[in-house]
């Protein structure tokens, strides 16, 4: 069972095997183990630590496992109930369980589920809220329900206990689990990510890291360890390194693979330089709530008569591959390669001027229901657009090879799919577009984003707006040359290299040691997200 609406992803038993394994190494011996798996599936970490229990000489006090899904906690229970007498197995939401709960447990082990907020009952929002301020947690940081589990998890453990889950990369990327990054440091002598280079859950779009928490442990801090795949986990012991937690304290666990001089040198360049958002206004692009009826192909502007109510629309980032500048040319291009660019806006327009053609188009969108979702339902009436005004940039928050920002030239509107540019008085977008292509603005950005299974990097709009830029005034004729280069580069390499001698050295003084240094963090931190595979 694998649905983004239940969150269930269950792990590979191999992986279950070397988590519990690796737990109990650090766990005490001769002593009774209260162990908890807060959502336990079909029962793989219940079978993991009956095959381990003896070959660890750790004894069993109690193990309570947790499965809201009746139909799984069986099939945990027929597969496990010969095993352990001391085991119990409870049919409850796990947020239920442990409001009420006092017992403190020496093992928390599991894969809680994924499922993003918006996808969660109110019900369970208020469950998932209440963790969080019970935790003197900002719950407005509450975006996925485990999350919640973390959260819950933490205050159930006892004084020597550890904490062994399986989670999405987003623990080390997004803004929304910087306090529970922080939380994990406060509360744990030892925190270990072991991350992975190849994906190994099929069905999840994003990376998968594994966490392991010590209440109390010998060497303590902050440490990393990697590996190809879980194959790879089990052939060979994680060669754990330890993180400065000065040097990583105001930067995303993403960067844990920099070494500490390379992450002085950003962190000394971005004091030196100011963000985007000094110089702009960076906000999504047009929500249309169905793309496929209101951006439509020339074809269909002729057939239903929709001439007088398009206007020119870019809908993917696929769409401007390899360009600094989108010009009516580049538009006409995708024209006549039977691109749908044209939105249709009918805002304020009165529809009784339609023609019989417009609104045979209009009944269309009706009959696909079109008019009864959600966010059309809200707009009155329902085929008008908000939010249509067009940029005099484009940023797209989804990149592969490298982060895109142009010049709009052609005046164009956007999707969502991108964030719309407003300069700031008395800057200009050409320059803007111009001073972002070096190896500090697009190692930053890197860093600042996150990214998923496949190499895709995206950056919310805060995300984009804190990249710091080498800001530098072009000229109309320069930045021409400039777009004309891009255009012709062999590899994003080519432009950046040019301008890490001309801005960064040339203009704003930066050594040759420094720059050569940038250019291989750029280079680390692209080779890393690239290889994220399947």
């Amino acid at each position: 069972m694998t649905t983004k609406n239940n969150g269930v992803y269950y792990t590979p038993e191999a992986l279950s095997e070397y988590m519990v394994r690796h737990s109990f190494g650090n766990l005490p011996t001769g002593q009774g183990l209260s162990i908890l798996e807060p959502s336990c599936g079909d029962g793989v970490f219940i079978n993991a630590i009956s095959n381990n229990l003896d070959d660890a000489q750790k004894k069993l006090h109690s193990l309570e496992c947790i499965e809201i899904d009746q139909k799984a906690l069986t099939a945990a229970k027929t597969k496990s109930c010969k095993k352990f007498k001391q085991a119990r197995f409870i049919n409850q939401d796990f947020l239920d369980f442990q409001a009420s709960k006092r017992k403190r447990y020496d093992l928390i082990i599991g894969n809680p589920p994924y499922v993003v907020r918006k996808r969660l009952t109110g019900k369970i929002i208020g469950k998932c809220k209440a963790v969080y301020q019970a935790a003197d947690l900002n719950d407005q940081y509450f975006r996925n329900l485990w999350g919640a589990f973390l959260v819950a998890s933490i205050k159930l453990l006892s004084d020597k206990g550890v904490l062994a889950y399986v989670l999405p990369a987003e623990l080390l990327q997004v803004k929304f689990t910087e306090e529970l990054r922080n939380r994990l440091l406060k509360n744990f002598e030892r925190v270990e990510i072991i991350s992975f280079k190849n994906i190994i859950f099929d069905d999840i779009e994003q990376d998968t890291i594994v966490l392991f928490c010590y209440k109390q442990h010998a060497e303590k801090g902050l440490f990393f360890g990697e590996k190809k795949d879980v194959a790879d986990l089990l052939e060979s012991s994680v060669s754990f390194q330890g993180k400065n937690l000065k040097s990583i304290a105001n930067v995303k666990w993403t960067s844990h693979f920099l070494t500490e001089e390379e992450l002085n040198l950003l962190s000394f360049l971005k004091k030196r330089f100011s963000p985007i958002s000094d110089y702009c206004t960076a906000v999504a692009g047009i929500v249309t709530a169905a793309n496929n009826y209101f951006i439509v192909d020339d074809k269909t502007v002729e057939d239903y008569e929709l001439e007088e109510f398009i206007l020119p629309i870019i809908q993917r980032g696929l769409y401007i591959n390899g360009s600094a500048v989108f010009t009516d040319d580049n538009l006409e291009y995708l024209r006549k390669n039977g691109k749908a660019c044209n939105l249709l806006n009918f805002n304020g327009r009165d529809e009784a001027s339609f023609s019989k053609k417009v609104r045979e188009y209009l009944s269309i969108g009706e009959e696909q229901e079109i008019h009864e979702r959600y966010k059309c339902k809200k707009r009155s009436p329902w085929y008008s657009i908000p939010g249509i005004w067009k940029s005099e940039g484009l940023f797209f928050k989804r990149s592969h090879l490298y982060p895109k920002m142009l010049a709009n030239e052609a005046g164009s509107m956007v999707t969502d799919a991108a964030y719309r540019i407003k300069m700031l008085d008395g800057n200009c977008v050409k320059s803007l577009v111009y001073s972002f292509y070096n190896s500090l603005s697009l190692s930053l950005a890197e860093l600042e984003g996150r990214y998923y299974g496949g190499g895709v990097l995206e950056l919310t709009p805060n995300e984009f707006k804190s990249i710091v830029v080498p800001y530098t005034p072009i000229s109309d004729k320069d930045f021409s040359a400039f777009a004309e280069r891009f255009e012709n580069k062999k590899s994003i390499e080519d432009i950046s290299f040019m301008f890490d001698e001309t801005i960064l050295m040339k203009q704003y003084g930066i050594d040759q040691a420094s720059v050569k240094k940038l250019q291989a963090i750029k280079a680390k931190l692209t080779a890393r997200r690239l290889n994220k595979v399947g």
